[in-house]
This record gives structure tokens, sequence and C-alpha cells, in this order.
């Protein structure tokens, strides 16, 4: 399993599998640098489970273009955040993590206290 280490602002790195990073490649530019915000931001507020998956979902706007995603990755104590998958999702799907309380936005923001 190749992995990248990514590395924002000089204080938050994160791991990602090498077909998430080419995943993201193929995006539109504007999307890919905002999904990347999105995952630094992220990573400063998601909670640590050992050896459990978790997913969020998430969405970025860009000229009137909505793209829906969620977001599969491990976060340990003692270890980066890992990045494990990245899939475009529906509308309908982003709703779903809504009202599951699992969107990046809502961990963020502090609008719940864990998933």
């Amino acid at each position: 399993m190749d992995l990248k280490q990514k590395f924002l602002e000089g204080r938050v790195a994160f791991e990602v599998q090498e077909s998430f990073a080419d995943s993201l490649s193929l995006l539109d530019e504007n999307v890919y640098l905002d999904i990347l915000v999105q995952m630094k931001d992220l990573c400063e507020y998601v909670p640590f489970k050992e050896k459990i998956v978790q997913t969020f979902g998430g969405v970025s706007n860009y000229d009137g273009y909505a793209y829906f995603f969620e977001l599969s990755l491990i976060n340990e104590l003692q270890h980066m955040p890992f990045f494990l998958d990245i899939t475009e999702i529906s509308s309908d799907d982003y709703l779903d993590y809504i009202l599951e309380n699992k969107t990046i936005k809502q961990v963020v923001s502090g609008e719940i206290d864990s998933p």
C-alpha cells in the first residue's frame, strides 16, 4: 500500500492512500483545493477511534456546481489521520449524513459533540 504524506500550513499533517490522491487529482482544481482545506479542518476535530473507519459527508461548491462526496479515514492516537477513500455521492446521500450528524461542516463547526 503506497502512501503519500500531505502537509498543510506546516501544522496539520495527514496521510492518504495513493489511490485517494489519484482520485482527488481527477477533480477540478478549485474543488480539489476546497476538499483539501476541508480535510485539514476535519483533522483538527475528528475524534480518535482506534481501528475504526469513520466516514463523513462533504460538499464543495464551485461555479454553481455542488460536488457531494464521502471521506473515509482512520484517526488513532499516536498516528496522523489516514484518509482511505473519497467517493462522489448523491445529494440524497449527503442529506442522510446531515440527519446522522456526520458531515464535515457539522464536525468542524461543533454542531455535534462527537459523531
